[in-house]
This record gives C-alpha cells, structure tokens and sequence, in this order.
C-alpha cells in the first residue's frame, strides 16, 4: 500500500487504534479522541468496548519535515511541514495498523494548533472534533522488516500564527494482528514537543527574490538580490523534482516543461538563508 509523507510544529496529538469494528476510524466509528489531547482517555483501553491492555514493545516515533524534506525539531510560523508516523510492531504477527492524531497547544493540551489537512495520502481522513483528529479510514498494511513489521503515514500541518508558542503531538499506535478480534493486538501512546523558531532567527537578514511568470508553462525567471544560490523545487508532499543554481548576478531561468499541471513550492537557498515561495504550473 502506498505511503506518503508530508508536515507542521505545535501541539500534535496522534492515537493508533485498530480493531474489526474500528477499522474505518475511531472517531469515526463514535469512540471520540483517543490521542490523550483535550482531556481525552489514551489509546484503546480509553474504550470498554476496544482494546484493554498495552503492548510496551510496540513503538511508535514521530518525526517533522519541513519542505525541503528536512527533519527539524522547530516550527516556522504559519509555514506547512509533513508530519511523519513511524510504526513498528513486535513479532511477525501484526501485520496491519490503524491511528488517530490532534494536534494542540502543550499549555493546555486542547486548543487547536495550526490545520491538519492529508495533502495526497490514502485512507485517511481529518474530522474538526474539535480539536481536528487525522485517523485511518480502513486498517493500513505494514510491510515485514526482519522479525517485525513496520509502517509508515504521513499527513499535512500548517503551524499557528507567531506567538502560539510550544505545540506538542499525543500519539498512540495500534498494531493488530487482523484477524478480527482484540486478541494478541498490541498498541502504544507517546507525545513529542515543538517549539517555535526563537524571533531572531525570524528577523535574520533574508535576500529578497521574484519569480515570473506564474503560473508558468515552459520556464520561470528568477531574480535575487543575492547570489549565486541554489533553486530546489519540490511538489506537495516534498519530493525533490527539480535542482537548479542562480549565476553570479543572481538570474537564472528554469525549465518547467517536464512537470505536471499543479502547485509546486520553490526554493532558494542562499548563503544569509532560505526563502520559499509557491507556483502554478500551467
């Protein structure tokens, strides 16, 4: 089954959850949040009617990706990141996974942080709850890793405006065995926490650029005040699809002609910092 990555920083809460009659969502299904978030009960014994126990050797991490596919450890205001689950189930037995995930303000662990949205990912679905939960729509197929199977999803998270502060992210993993029941299923809870980019980092001396034309249909001209710099685009879900460099006066003109009609982010790195910008390709 195809995964994809995507993702944000802030207050993010994740739940797994997985079970014959949870297979399309626990939220959906009408078992509410179980991430831990906005005073919620954690994961599947948060249900009489779900799971009771936890499996400690299940694992579940949770990594932030900016744009440019980069693992970070803060988040820019109002930029988007992929937001990245990696599951891991003991023994070769649990083959399939299912999740839930919020994300909110660590102060309180239940104001909204940011939007959550599946950019391109397969089943799964978003609900504003609130806070919003991102889960599973149909039990997601891991793959064998040696004596376990793993998986990977990934989702979308635009950060709050400046001054929301530190977000973090509840997670809980369900990895079951599919065959119907609860039994010899194994999930597992965990947060992680994201802080802001400090101001000064905000106010650093950036170059100014302009693209034209856009949307573009064979090529985009780019001018910066500083160069030379490196030209990276990428499509949604951060892929690297194109690499390209300014000349010393800090032109330069990029062919597009081999990309798809869509929305693609763009950018330029240069030696004082980065900058990003969007474009339509016709």
């Amino acid at each position: 089954m195809q995964k994809q990555l995507l993702l944000f920083p802030l207050i993010l809460a994740f739940g797994f959850l997985l079970l014959s009659s949870y297979s399309e969502g626990p939220f959906n299904y009408g078992a509410g949040n179980r991430t831990g978030s906005a005073g919620s009960g954690v994961g599947c014994s948060a249900s009489s009617t779900c799971h009771s126990t936890t499996n400690l050797n299940a694992q579940l991490h949770i990594q932030l990706f900016d744009s440019l596919n980069n693992s970070v450890i803060n988040y820019r205001p109002g930029s988007t990141y992929r937001v990245l689950l990696r599951e891991i189930a003991p023994g070769n037995t649990r083959s399939h996974f299912g999740f839930q995930a919020s994300i909110v303000k660590a102060a309180d662990g239940s104001t909204q942080a940011g939007n959550l949205s599946i950019g391109s990912t397969p089943n799964i679905a978003v609900y504003n709850a609130p806070p919003q939960l991102v889960e599973h729509t149909q039990a997601l197929a891991g793959a064998a890793a040696g004596a376990n199977y793993m998986d990977t999803v990934s989702f979308q998270w635009t950060a709050p405006a400046a001054g929301f502060g530190k977000v973090r992210i509840y997670a809980v993993l369900n990895a079951v065995n599919f065959d119907g029941t609860s039994s010899g299923d194994a999930w597992v809870d965990t947060t992680a926490d994201f802080d802001p980019i400090p101001l000064a980092v905000h106010s650093q001396a950036l170059p100014s650029w302009s693209l034209a034309p856009n949307p573009a249909q064979e090529r985009l001209h780019i001018e910066t005040t500083e160069g030379p710099a490196n030209i990276i685009i990428r499509d949604a879900l951060g892929r690297l699809l194109l690499r390209s460099r300014t000349n010393a006066a800090g032109n330069a003109q990029v062919d597009v002609r081999s990309l798809p009609s869509g929305t693609y982010f763009i950018c330029l790195e240069a030696r004082s910092g980065f900058l990003f910008k969007t474009f339509q390709k016709e």
